[in-house]
């Protein structure tokens, strides 16, 4: 067996340790089972072949494993809305051919592993509406990375130079943070200083709705540089 969609089926219970015997499935879809509960069993690390997995929609899950770590071969994961609650794993970064990692909407606490930095292969990283703090400089190795979503989370630091290498880069979204004007100026700044290496013709800076925390008047100068080379910065409603 290769293939295995059981999505949308009205699956309830425990994943079944059993589905990691399956060696030669690449993809496997459980998403849209609202009653599929508790942990996402280790022994999912035993698929070596996988190349898709999406829990998505399973709003009862409480945890998923380091094993899945070990899953090298994986292109796309998706597991929001899964009511995870805990920090993201370490072990995700050895996911080298990951182009899609989503974690949204869950209980997902602390900052994000700088081994995500390792993830070159990544174009779209999701992982608003969670309480994530902080973005490491190992983020901005990510240079085939075109969306960036942290939306709804409780950021409170960006690292250096974690949004500056991101040259394929197409959405930002910070919107609904509790950023303070420094942190306002830092994102502005970061973004404005690698200007020039920006692949993307247009590009998004999403700040809406970040309770009213306005650019200074040095970063507002920015953003209009930002602007001619092609960024739309959208701000606080109040900015």
């Amino acid at each position: 067996l290769e293939y295995l969609d059981l999505s949308t089926n009205d699956l309830e219970g425990a994943i079944p340790a059993e589905l990691g015997q399956l060696s030669n499935l690449a993809f496997l879809d459980l998403s849209h089972n609202d009653d599929l509960a508790g942990v996402i069993p280790g022994e999912l690390g035993q698929l070596s072949n996988l190349t898709h997995l999406d829990l998505s929609y399973a709003y009862r899950l409480e945890t998923f494993p380091v094993e899945l770590g070990e899953l090298t071969n994986l292109v796309y994961l998706n597991l929001h809305a899964c009511e995870l609650g805990c920090e993201v794993p370490a072990e995700l970064g050895n996911l080298a051919n990951l182009t899609t990692l989503d974690l949204s909407y869950n209980w997902l606490t602390g900052a994000i592993p700088p081994e995500l930095g390792g993830l070159m292969s990544l174009e779209d990283l999701t992982l608003y509406n969670n309480y994530l703090t902080s973005i490491p400089s190992e983020l901005g190795q990510l240079s085939n990375l075109t969306q960036l979503r942290m939306s709804a989370n409780s950021l409170n630091e960006i690292g250096p130079g974690s949004l500056s290498g991101l040259h394929s880069i197409e959405l930002i979204d910070l919107g609904e943070n509790y950023l303070s004007q420094q942190l306002v100026d830092e994102i502005i700044g970061q973004l404005h200083d690698a200007r020039f290496s920006y692949t993307a013709a247009w590009k998004t800076l999403d700040l809406g709705e970040c309770f009213n925390q306005c650019p200074s008047e040095t970063a507002r100068a920015q953003i209009a540089e930002l602007e001619s080379y092609g960024w739309i910065v959208l701000l606080p409603g109040d900015c």
